[in-house]
């Protein structure tokens, strides 16, 4: 897991509790539960968009006060509605 980065805040937390998206081949056993995903790059998007689609409830935290223009342009109509709605 070379790239399998996590914020020091969560290095003391189980792998049941804090985890990486690259252990993961699927994310079915998520279905049905609360997921924060942590990011604001492609790979947090993605992965919170197919967490969703497989019936989490998926938050996404970002460090960045922005996504990126062209990560933005390639968001579909859908993703990018569930990202921008007002609570």
């Amino acid at each position: 897991m070379l790239f399998a980065w996590r914020p020091k805040e969560f290095q003391g937390l189980t792998p049941s509790l804090s985890s990486h998206t690259c252990v993961y081949r699927s994310f079915a056993q998520f279905a049905g539960k609360q997921v924060l995903v942590v990011g604001s790059g492609q790979s947090a998007l993605e992965s919170g968009a197919l967490l969703y689609e497989g019936g989490a409830a998926v938050e996404i935290v970002a460090r960045s006060h922005r996504l990126s223009k062209t990560l933005h342009r390639g968001l579909g109509k859908v993703i990018r509605r569930a990202l921008y709605r007002a609570y």
